[in-house]
């Protein structure tokens, strides 16, 4: 089953009531599934931070439905880059769940 996941990043600037940061969260969709998902906001992360969230998000959701074998791919927001040794991370980090076959970014 493919998976994608889409990070999307807001920056806020800085107002009497916060400081200024930034925020990320996720879109997760399944190939032959309506219903997307999402991560909710999460303002002054890091991408790695919600590259986990989402990543959670998705293995919770397909243990629910008893699903397994997802091919994930994973598209950062603009400006982001991972380097080679930082994607494999991020691949052997999550194969080793039943749910996830592979991940690859765009």
């Amino acid at each position: 089953m493919n998976t994608s996941i889409q990070i999307k990043k807001a920056s806020y600037p800085k107002s009497d009531f916060r400081a200024a940061g930034t925020g990320f969260t996720s879109v997760i969709q399944h190939e032959g599934y309506d219903q997307t998902m999402h991560t909710g906001l999460h303002r002054d992360g890091t991408l790695a931070e919600e590259i986990d969230n989402a990543m959670k998000r998705l293995i919770s959701s397909m243990v629910h439905a008893e699903q397994s074998g997802a091919a994930v791919t994973i598209t950062l927001p603009a400006g982001y880059t991972l380097s080679a040794a930082l994607k494999q991370h991020y691949a052997d980090k999550y194969v080793i769940e039943p749910e996830i076959a592979s991940v690859t970014f765009a």
